[in-house]
């Protein structure tokens, strides 16, 4: 049996992001990442949109995206590397731009004044403003919006083959196996069993399973509150002149578009789903584009009522299904077991600083940068809830 000092089980980005601080913090850790699919097919990070906001409501969100934002817009120096040089992850900072109704005001206006208390460069929008910005959009109903010029899109993929890469140079290790079995011993996890036989011990394990942590959980008798919720994309091809602008736009019924770039006609847009059902499913719904998506883009741009559908994918949220925001920390009932999950959504956005915050965590006993004891699993017993009021 072979043994590490810190061993992931799961092997993409949250995994990564947590392995890249304790290597730089220690260079002569052992670690390895388990990964059960080589291709990343499934795995949540290469199927995500690769929105960044920091417009939220819940001050530890605010940090963990603010912080995540300065990462991604050093990324290339950061996760340089000798074999590949500086990766490009094609980040585009147009904006989050959020076209508010009047039931949402007060609201917005509120979580504004959080935000502006953490630094955030929130801009308040009139009516006046919106028409200037989005001169072609019916803004019927409309009373205001928000915008903050540093969020934007990346490409999750690159962001995540970065990581990958520089923790390798760094000295981890990744296998692709499956863990299908765990090993305690009076209350502490030794070792796990992976499907190709071969076993691993550690003294710290990480489940950062994304999707499948709660089946990870299940391994050690311990019940993690994720499920993987189904989330469709879709790419139109859109009249080339359409002025749609160039930020990520969110009405409020929920429907949202941005333009891929600002010389393409390429526009991808989707809508949250209120009645979704959780399992994994990675079929999209076709109809619901038709009799949904597209007709909220339609009733406010009289242009985009000549889409082409050209794409679409679906991929997993790692849906936390009692208070929808990121579990991270320490588990209280197996002190060697730490979990990074849960993030809803919220995962690419918040990943550097998640990755961080954990990993000095675990290497120093308490956090450093970012305090992040709030997100700790403890929380669902105590009652002390994380109220997320920004979710899309």
């Amino acid at each position: 049996m072979k043994n590490y000092d810190v061993i992931f089980i799961g092997g993409s980005l949250m995994a990564s992001a947590t392995a890249y601080t304790m290597l730089n913090e220690n260079p002569n850790l052992k670690v390895l990442l388990i990964e059960k699919d080589s291709t990343y097919k499934y795995a949540a990070t290469p199927l995500a949109l690769g929105g960044i906001r920091q417009q939220f409501s819940e001050r530890t969100n605010i940090r963990m995206a603010k912080s995540s934002v300065e990462t991604f817009e050093n990324f290339g120096e950061i996760m340089e590397t000798k074999a590949f040089g500086k990766p490009e992850i094609d980040l585009r900072q147009g904006g989050y731009l959020f076209l508010v109704d009047e039931s949402k005001w007060p609201i917005a206006l509120e979580n504004a004044q959080v935000q502006k208390e953490e630094g955030v460069d929130i801009k308040l929008l009139t009516v006046r403003d919106l028409q200037s910005m989005l001169p072609e959009t019916d803004l019927t109903g409309i009373v205001g919006g928000t915008v903050c010029p540093r969020e934007g899109v990346l490409d999750p993929a690159s962001v995540l083959n970065g990581y990958l890469r520089k923790i390798k140079e760094l000295g981890a290790e990744l296998t692709n196996d499956e863990v299908v079995g765990i090993e305690a011993d009076h209350g502490k996890i030794v070792s796990v069993k992976c499907k190709s036989g071969a076993e691993y011990s550690a003294g710290v394990f990480v489940n950062a399973a994304g999707p499948w942590a709660k089946e990870i959980g299940k391994m050690i008798g311990v019940d993690i509150p994720v499920e993987p919720m189904p989330h469709d994309l879709y790419v139109t091809r859109m009249p080339l002149d359409a002025n749609v602008g160039n930020a990520y736009t969110t009405i409020p019924s929920t429907t949202w578009w941005y333009r891929e770039h600002e010389d393409r006609d390429t526009l991808l847009c989707g809508k949250t789903k209120l009645d979704f059902k959780l399992g994994f499913d990675y079929n999209v719904d076709m109809p619901y584009f038709e009799a949904e998506v597209w007709p909220d883009l339609a009733d406010r741009m009289e242009s985009l009522d000549n889409l082409r559908l050209i794409k679409s994918w679906r991929g997993c949220y790692e849906y936390n299904v009692i208070d929808f925001n990121a579990i991270i920390g320490q588990h209280p009932d197996v002190p060697n077991f730490y979990l990074i999950n849960g993030f809803s959504g919220h995962g690419m956005m918040q990943a550097p600083a998640a990755g961080k915050g954990l990993a000095e965590y675990i290497l120093y006993g308490e956090y450093k940068t970012l305090d992040l004891s709030a997100m700790n699993i403890r929380r669902f017993r105590e009652n002390k809830l994380i109220i997320e009021k920004a979710i899309i």
